[in-house]
């Protein structure tokens, strides 16, 4: 994990396509602007925590992680 700061209006460049602009600094949030071609896939930590338990329910046979499969 690289772990950087920047300030506001600030730019991180990924792979000479994604932009990240750090748009503003409040209190408990940082708000990012992200730039990239419309082949890339951006997720949020929301949408990855949905798609990972439809994933694990899957994997489970329908259970859910805090449950056991049924067999």
């Amino acid at each position: 994990m690289l772990i950087m700061t920047r300030k506001k209006d600030e730019k991180v460049i990924i792979g000479g396509e994604v932009e990240i602009t750090v748009l503003d600094i409040g209190r408990n949030r940082v708000r990012l602007g992200i730039t990239a071609p419309k082949n890339i896939k951006i997720n949020t930590d929301r949408n990855l925590f949905s798609q990972f338990d439809v994933c694990s329910q899957a994997q489970t046979g329908g259970a859910k992680p805090t449950e056991k499969p049924s067999e």
